[in-house]
């Protein structure tokens, strides 16, 4: 949503937000944060919150377990799907070496965004408050519309450094997104997005999907696109995301799947309509 929005448009949001729940004037990135939190905690649990104010790794606590479980919900759909089974086995097994290894790399990826793009690094430590390691094998992480503000954080071993630095930019799309919709939402009517045939190919997993992940991965897939165009550089052989031709067509595959769907002008808000727009102007300079 940084390079869909500005950093003063998504700045704008986390403040609107902040507002809803009776902020008063906010002077300061740090009043700001606060207020943030504040609003988060009107609608999740408080296991989400950062209590330093700051973004909190977690991983050796049961705070792991109890954050692993809004994973498990219906509405983590957007994420890789947990079961309880797999939350507690995962976490009494884990390999304390191995989770160190997955910290150490989200630290290095976090240093590098500061260091050679202050605006995302801002954006960043604003909206997130915690990110969790739970080492569960062919899962990645995500995050979930009830944990706004939480990522859990398992990037591959075999990622290298901006294989992880994009993990981290995707998750904060979808943070971001969250509080979009919070403040102006995206579609008239949720319920509809059940029916199959408002489902639209995802830009990421390049398969069916409901209409809103489908146009979140888009979101995603122009930001990454637009990342590696402007800040990062085409990767040759990438693992978090699909190499930056793959990338293209399949957000374009995504822009005519949604624009195919006979009632998405009656699906989407004018907001949401406006968002696929950006996506698609991106995509466009690619």
């Amino acid at each position: 949503m940084y390079y869909l929005l500005g950093l003063e448009a998504n700045v704008t949001n986390l403040v609107l937000a902040s507002k809803s729940a009776g902020a008063g004037d906010i002077r300061s990135p740090r009043e700001l944060k606060a207020a943030y939190q504040t609003y988060l905690a009107t609608r999740q649990p408080s296991v989400t919150l950062s209590r330093s104010g700051e973004i909190e790794l977690v991983a050796f606590s049961r705070d792991v377990v109890e954050l692993a479980r809004l994973y498990a919900q219906p509405e983590a759909s957007g994420a890789d799907r947990l079961t309880d089974d797999d939350i507690e086995e995962t976490f009494a097994r884990s390999d304390r070496e191995a989770v160190v290894g997955r910290i150490e790399r989200i630290r290095a990826a976090r240093a590098f965004i500061a260091r050679t793009n202050p605006e995302v690094s801002e954006l960043f430590e604003l909206a997130v408050n915690r990110i969790f390691f739970l080492p569960v094998e062919s899962m990645c992480g995500g995050t979930v519309p009830d944990a706004i503000g939480v990522i859990w954080a398992n990037p591959s071993p075999t990622w290298d450094l901006q294989d992880v630095v994009e993990l981290l930019l995707h998750e904060l799309n979808h943070t971001l997104g969250f509080v979009d919709e919070a403040v102006k939402s995206h579609y008239t009517d949720r319920d509809r997005l059940l029916d199959s045939k408002s489902f639209a190919m995802s830009s990421i997993r390049r398969c069916p999907r409901r209409l809103d992940l489908a146009v979140s991965s888009l979101a995603v897939g122009a930001e990454i696109l637009r990342a590696r165009s402007e800040w990062l550089g085409h990767p040759k052989s990438p693992r978090a995301h699909p190499p930056t031709d793959i990338l293209v067509h399949s957000c374009r595959q995504t822009i005519e799947s949604i624009h195919a769907i006979p009632t998405h002008r009656e699906l989407l808000s004018e907001r949401g309509l406006e968002i696929v727009g950006r996506c698609a102007a991106i995509v466009e300079r690619c």
